[in-house]
């Protein structure tokens, strides 16, 4: 079997996400919203600020993966939006892959995991995430997130310690992306015991990292948003 055939799938949902969004790739910083406050108004990211990315919250989230990408991209382009807009776009092609991935591995149906990516590719409700710069914390974190299921679901079924690190540090990096993913820690619970049929006890053991990664998660949102607001005046 030649690549094109092996990987069609995974092409043609690559090139669905890139082009369903191709219209963003060359809009402007949305001024009216958070763009300005992310990437002009911030001395951590135009500076290269490592440091503070790591250890400091920043307008109301602790999100240094986030940051750390602005800024590394801000070496690039500086300024310019449309740099920013394609790595958005792109980001959002992938996890419409993972999906589609994720979905063949828990169903074992093709056509099911091909309509749930496709699905997930095209609904409106991508659009704030894709168009929006400033929402890259939602698309890194989703990014992560994923990456960290397909791999518990590698460890699961080939009992291979080395998988389930790389998928606790996964999830740590979505967490540090955008704290939203805290309640993800249920679902591998759920897959652990419905889907492979572990015992409770090596369930809630797998479990045990990422719920403390996701109270960590839990800590940092109550820690900044009591001090900043998300609104901007």
């Amino acid at each position: 079997m030649g690549f094109m055939s092996r990987y069609r799938n995974h092409l043609l949902l690559m090139v669905l996400g890139i082009a369903i969004f191709a219209n963003t790739m060359d809009a402007e910083r949305l001024y009216s919203w958070d763009d300005n406050r992310y990437l002009e108004e911030n001395e951590m990211v135009r500076k290269f600020q490592i440091g503070k990315i790591l250890t400091e919250p920043y307008f109301g989230g602790y999100m240094p993966i986030t940051l750390l990408s602005f800024a590394l991209e801000h070496k690039f382009w500086g300024l310019q939006p449309n740099g920013y807009h394609i790595v958005n776009v792109i980001l959002h092609a992938l996890n419409g892959l993972l999906v589609f991935l994720l979905l063949e591995r828990i169903t074992n149906r093709r056509l099911v995991a091909m309509i749930g990516s496709v699905l997930f590719i095209v609904h409106p409700v991508q659009v704030e995430s894709v168009a929006w710069i400033s929402e890259r914390k939602n698309l890194l974190s989703m990014l992560f997130f994923l990456t960290a299921f397909l791999l518990h679901i590698k460890h699961r079924r080939k009992n291979r310690r080395l998988w389930q690190v790389f998928s606790w540090l996964c999830y740590l990096f979505a967490v540090l992306a955008k704290p939203i993913v805290v309640g993800a820690p249920l679902l591998f619970l759920v897959y652990d015991r419905y889907f492979e049929k572990v015992k409770w006890r090596q369930c809630l053991t797998t479990a045990l990292p990422y719920a403390a990664i996701a109270l960590f998660g839990s800590i940092t949102i109550l820690a900044t948003s009591a001090k900043v607001g998300g609104i901007k005046s």
